[in-house]
């Protein structure tokens, strides 16, 4: 009988064991799980600080354009989207009316700038058609596309530079407007990029 009594509590005892083992395991698996829970919060930490930094490089990105100067294209152009005739003419362009029913938009426009830059063709239709007396951007520092060697001068600089590479380095000086000017051909190459 004692040892029966024995046998008993040591199976008892082994039960407890065996629940103290249970419990054990109940309390790794809860573990594991808030392992797993932990390791998920800690990626998700890491992804917002990953977001964070790229908040933080956008945040700083727009920064810097905000300081940088702003490019506009300001050209007459037909609706069939040439600038100037077959003939390469720009007759078509009246300019301001004497009745005043047109608004004066070029004056608004220009007193923002003091850039501004053109290919070839537009620069030598100016120089020989439009105004060959007077040079019509005086005062504005003036680029010239061109793979024609040319003498510059303080207001007008020739330049075979790629548009892109000049204007992104124009935009990131001191100034006003930077207006691209025409023609059709610089206009296109911009475009594209």
């Amino acid at each position: 009988m004692t040892q029966i009594l024995h046998l008993r509590k040591k199976r008892e005892d082994s039960a407890q064991s065996m629940g103290e083992i249970l419990h054990l395991r109940k309390k790794r698996e809860d573990s594991a799980q808030s392992t797993g829970e932990i390791l998920h919060l800690r990626k998700k930490r890491e992804d917002s600080a990953q977001s964070r930094g790229e908040i933080l490089h956008l945040r700083r990105k727009i920064e810097e354009w905000k300081h940088m100067r702003e490019i506009s294209l300001f050209i007459a152009m037909s609706l069939d989207g040439y600038i100037a005739d077959s003939r390469g003419s720009v007759d078509w362009l009246n300019g301001q009316t004497e009745d005043g029913e047109m608004i004066d938009t070029y004056s608004l426009f220009v007193r923002d700038v003091d850039t501004v830059v053109m290919g070839w063709n537009t620069y030598h239709q100016i120089v020989t058609e439009l105004s060959p007396e007077q040079w019509v951007y005086e005062g504005m520092k003036t680029y010239v596309f061109t793979h024609s060697k040319h003498p510059s001068s303080e207001e007008i600089c020739f330049t075979d530079r790629e548009p892109e590479e000049l204007l992104r380095e124009l935009r990131q000086q001191a100034g006003k407007k930077i207006w691209v000017c025409g023609g059709a051909n610089l206009v296109g190459q911009l475009r594209e990029k």
